[in-house]
């Protein structure tokens, strides 16, 4: 197994955060580590709505939504062109000008004036997602790691007694706290 490309954290980063006794070098664990990253990752994005959190040049096909323009992938760092045509032929004259737009808190994009409510007719060729991944999106991200790793062998279980008579629950799906992060992230997208 090896990390994908969109993998939030390394898996140096999970040992040197949750396991620091285990063995830097080549463990019988890495391949489920691993694994476990690509998924928590993977799980991220699509609860954040996102293809990846990392930066990468994209082409989208969106709607208009009166004079605003929603992305798939946040934040915007730079647009290359903005297109606007209903009848989706994308000639030169349907290209807008930079002074017809203009990015707003890095997450969507403002015209100045109304383009109208339409379905895919905005062609955006933009670059977005993060150079470096926030600190707070990765340390949710090992500790996700980290509890999928300790209670992998805890099938279905949604409490365990403790020698003290306590129980104490485990929750499937993600953490309260990992959701709240993971909330900062969430793509805009216009209703």
């Amino acid at each position: 197994m090896s990390l994908g490309n969109n993998a939030l954290v390394s898996l140096d980063e999970v040992k040197q955060f949750y396991f620091p006794n285990m063995d830097k070098s080549k463990s019988q664990d890495d391949d489920l580590l691993e694994e476990l990253i690509n998924r928590i990752t993977s799980q991220f994005e699509k609860y954040c709505g996102i293809t990846t959190f990392h930066d990468d040049d994209y082409t989208e096909y969106t709607d208009s939504v009166g004079a605003c323009i929603f992305t798939k992938n946040q934040p915007i760092n730079s647009i290359t062109s903005i297109a606007l045509d209903t009848d989706w032929t994308w000639g030169t004259d349907s290209t807008c000008t930079t002074t017809d737009y203009r990015i707003i808190n890095d997450s969507y994009v403002l015209f100045k004036y109304q383009i109208g409510n339409y379905d895919s007719n905005v062609k955006i060729i933009y670059n977005g997602g993060y150079e470096t991944i926030p600190a707070d999106l990765k340390h949710s991200c090992i500790k996700e790691v980290a509890r999928e790793y300790k209670h992998r062998q805890d099938f279905d279980i949604l409490s365990k007694s403790l020698e003290d008579g306590s129980n104490t629950v485990i929750s499937p799906g993600l953490m309260f706290s990992t959701i709240q992060i993971l909330d900062k992230y969430k793509r805009i997208r216009a209703f």
